[in-house]
């Protein structure tokens, strides 16, 4: 039996659907200037273009690339375009990358490269939260919590 539904089929897709509005895209996928750095250590435009898409599908909706290609037909072309805009490769050059073998794509997509959740929404939560002395606050404003300094003698 079915469990009761929190959130019809709209509120769902108004949630977590890709937006193709240029103010929606800019909002949620610009890509942060590490980001692109990262994303220039690949070797080919589909390898840049591909793991950018995955890592901006990872901030939104929180899906990875294969999840999102189960719920509906494709990516949006306005989605694939901007990033490509970014990265300054043809978006074309994603079809490409579905032709790439398995390994070759897991070996582009090393996802511990990147700071997943870009340092606007959370300072230095980073640090602070390596912090011992921090560990169970969090950051809720986006103000930067830095750690205390120890004292040395």
């Amino acid at each position: 039996m079915r469990k009761r539904e929190l959130l019809s089929e709209a509120e769902r897709e108004q949630l977590l659907g890709i937006p193709i509005e240029r103010d929606d895209l800019a909002r949620l996928y610009t890509l942060e200037p590490r980001d692109i750095d990262q994303l220039r250590l690949r070797r080919e435009d589909r390898n840049r273009l591909g793991v950018a898409l995955q890592l901006a599908l990872f901030r939104h909706p929180g899906m990875t690339l294969a999840q999102i290609l189960q719920r509906s037909a494709g990516l949006p072309k306005e989605l694939v375009s901007f990033i490509a805009l970014q990265l300054d490769v043809r978006a074309a050059a994603l079809a490409d990358y579905a032709t790439a073998p398995l390994a070759e794509r897991l070996r582009s997509l090393n996802i511990k490269d990147f700071q997943l959740f870009p340092s606007v929404a959370c300072g230095g939560a980073e640090r602070a939260w390596k912090s011992h002395e921090v560990r169970n606050k969090h950051c809720v404003t986006g103000a930067q919590v830095e750690p205390k300094a120890s004292v040395s003698d």
